[in-house]
């Protein structure tokens, strides 16, 4: 933070007498201050501590009330420039001042108070005096710093004060002062810029979610076989999910409860599920209850999402644009299942909020990070670890975002409830406690409720057909443009598609979900198409493998020289490690899909057991490169 007695300075007339306040604004040398406090004399500056300087009086604004003079000989050490903001963003908060008032022969004086708003209708005047909530202000702070400690700026500068008014006014009021807002400091100096960390924030959030995140997804090939890199931008490709609510979906359980229930009598659905092992001779099959039903139901949830079984296009309920919700609702949780797009929905909610300069301050937070962070020891709250992520450290814009959070401002997006495995009961009591607008993802699977329970709740629907299609063209569009293809190219990649899905019915439904449709697009769009797997087994590998040759290939750089050996596994290196990481990908993936779509529990398994589950995997090779893969598997990622 500023130090205020570095950069504020005595302002004399010549005849050394003190006429009041002004304060460094640039590292050349020049000072703000009022234009009636230089008016007619021949200015001296006297920086604490130090003799006075000679100064030249370069600009002035007697409207607003401003002169910028510049020191004539080099800044003593130690003097700070102040840094100007926007004066909008100082209202409403506390602010700090010090000037040479007058006090019993003492000079330098501190003060403080609250910016309130701007004086609204003053004619002929381009920037709004602010109005400020202060005692301290008396004759001699003319020229002093409005500076707001919360974001570290400067946002006016005092001119006057109540009872200097009187005679205009008529009557007194020891309460008040005026500042001229720093907008009209900034307009006598063109080349200094009025900070703003929202908007330089608002900037970065734009540009860090810019493009899609592809970080899960295999890159399309070339004739040679290799990866294409690939920017995407994520409006250009971005399909609005649609999602329904929890009262509208009661009925819709209720229809889908009946199907199920009849299914299971006719085709022995809950005997696999609720009636496992053998039962005693003689004994009748135990007809499933209504909470059997719903529980089996809570499993497959996702199973119906996958296969686009739960809404056929003719049955699709009204749907709901998750951007309308939030802002009829303010804080809401959205459900869906792997892959249905719930992180890009909150990176293009980000975005949106952040081009808007009124709208709220987008605060993006991954509670699987939050509960590795809380794992490794971490004891920072929610919101505390949210903004300091959001503000990457930076103290400027950590306070302008605090005081965002304060004003009612924030737009909180956390993204993944389910993955804050061991903290997920916490985290939700603490997403529940962040102020303002809030957007909550979650898969089904892992969701907790604590806390939550009356925020309105809102289910991620499969894409449309429509939605669909118009997802794969603007794919191909963007890859056509990559390889400078017209519409012919695009028309005839969309038709091989649809052709594919045609003759493909069991991997045909994959085509409702976001992540897998990216998947089938990029595979479309290779220069050699290869016709697409019949069996969705076929599919997943295809998708791991290309996944994993992708990862590769974004490793290389930093693991040697182009053509060597870039993927390790513990001990093993090459195509050792790759064959070694796909199968442990294959045992990770079937133990969650047991965990999803296998009625084989309710909840995520934890790191504990997949350890066991891969240990064994790994025990035909010696212990340590067993324990070694077994390590590898677990923390393989990209960037690792």
């Amino acid at each position: 933070m500023v130090d205020l007695k570095a950069g504020v300075v005595r302002i004399l007339d010549q005849n050394s007498a003190t006429v009041g306040t002004g304060f460094l604004v640039s590292a050349d040398g020049r000072i703000a201050t009022c234009a009636h406090v230089v008016k007619g004399t021949q200015p001296h500056v006297a920086f604490p501590d130090c003799e006075p300087r000679p100064t030249q009086v370069v600009a002035t604004d007697e409207v607003h009330d401003v002169a910028i003079l510049r020191v004539e000989s080099n800044l003593p050490p130690g003097a700070v420039p102040a840094r100007l903001g926007r004066s909008a963003d100082g209202r409403y908060h506390e602010f700090r001042s010090r000037g040479y008032r007058p006090l019993g022969g003492m000079e330098g004086i501190p003060a403080e108070g609250k910016v309130l708003d701007a004086v609204s209708e003053c004619p002929g005047v381009q920037h709004e005096p602010l109005l400020l909530q202060t005692q301290h202000v008396r004759g001699g702070m003319s020229g002093a710093p409005v500076y707001i400690p919360d974001l570290d700026l400067v946002v006016g500068m005092i001119t006057g004060y109540w009872d200097s008014l009187m005679a205009q006014t008529g009557f007194s009021d020891r309460d008040t002062a005026l500042a001229t807002p720093s907008e009209a400091i900034a307009a006598l100096c063109p080349d200094l810029r009025l900070e703003d960390p929202l908007a330089d924030f608002r900037r970065r959030v734009l540009e860090e979610t810019r493009l899609v995140n592809l970080a899960g997804v295999p890159l399309p090939r070339d004739r040679a076989g290799q990866p294409i890199p690939l920017e995407v931008p994520l409006d250009r490709v971005y399909i609005c999910i649609q999602a329904m609510p929890e009262e509208q979906r009661r009925e819709e359980r209720e229809a889908e409860r009946r199907a199920v229930e009849e299914g299971a009598e006719r085709g022995g659905l809950f005997r696999s599920f609720l009636s496992p092992g053998r039962k005693s001779p003689g004994a009748r099959p135990r007809r499933p209850s209504p909470a059997d039903v719903l529980a089996v139901l809570r499993t497959l949830g996702e199973y119906f999402y996958q296969r686009g079984e739960v809404y056929q296009a003719a049955e699709r309920p009204e749907p709901v644009d998750p951007q309308a919700a939030l802002k009829e609702k303010g804080r809401l949780v959205i459900l869906g299942a792997p892959g249905a797009g719930k992180t890009t929905l909150l990176r293009y909610l980000a975005r949106r909020a952040a081009d808007d300069p009124r709208g709220p301050v987008p605060i993006l937070v991954s509670l699987r990070n939050y509960a590795a962070h809380r794992g490794a020891g971490g004891q920072q709250t929610l919101q505390a670890f949210a903004l300091e992520r959001a503000s990457r450290r930076d103290p400027v814009q950590r306070r302008a975002l605090e005081a965002a959070v304060r004003a009612g401002q924030a737009l909180w997006l956390a993204d993944a409830l389910d993955e804050a495995r061991g903290w997920r009961e916490e985290a939700a009591r603490e997403v529940a406690a962040l102020p303002g607008r809030l957007v909550l993802t979650s898969r089904p699977v892992g969701y907790e409720r604590a806390g939550l329970e009356r925020l309105p709740h809102f289910e991620v629907l499969p894409l449309a057909p429509q939605e669909t299609d118009k997802f794969v063209r603007d794919w191909f569009g963007l890859l056509a443009e990559g390889r400078g293809e017209g519409e012919d190219w695009i028309e005839a990649r969309a038709a091989w598609l649809r052709s594919q899905m045609a003759d493909r019915p069991r991997i045909a439904p994959l085509t409702h979900n976001p992540l897998l449709l990216t998947f089938l697009a990029v595979l479309a769009g290779e220069e050699l198409a290869r016709d697409l797997p019949v069996h969705r087994a076929e599919l997943y590998r295809r998708y791991v493998e290309e996944l994993l040759a992708t990862w590769e290939v974004r490793r290389r750089p930093r693991e040697g020289a182009e053509g060597q050996p870039a993927l390790r596994l513990g001990p093993l290196a090459g195509e050792e490690a790759r064959a070694a990481t796909l199968d442990g990908f294959t045992r990770l993936g079937w133990r969650l899909h047991l965990t999803y779509y296998g009625g084989q529990g309710a909840a995520l398994p934890v790191w504990e057991e997949l350890k066991l589950d891969l240990a064994r995997a790994a025990t035909p090779l010696e212990p340590e490169r067993g324990r070694g893969c077994c390590a590898g598997w677990l923390t393989f990622s990209p960037t690792s």
